[in-house]
């Protein structure tokens, strides 16, 4: 798995060995990049909703999903 941030032409990235990470190592993977980025550690962990509590229903989490799907089928389209 390949997670890239570019900002101010610089990338910052990073390439794991297995595709198959658990979502708590996906998410560790991308703080670290913001910081890497320039983002102060503190105000990235302010950003991550850490109690659980997303404000997301589940009707939203299905429209998110469905809108990923179709995002997704674009990029092939386009590769």
């Amino acid at each position: 798995m390949k997670i890239s941030i570019t900002s101010y032409d610089k990338t910052h990235s990073v390439d794991t060995q297995s595709d198959d990470l658990p979502l708590d190592q996906v998410v560790d993977q991308f703080r670290g990049l913001l910081v890497s980025a320039g983002y102060h550690p503190q105000n990235v962990d302010e950003y991550f909703n850490t109690d659980g509590n997303w404000e997301i229903s589940p009707g939203d989490y299905q429209d998110l999903k469905q809108h990923s799907r179709a995002m997704e089928t674009l990029d092939n389209e386009h590769a």
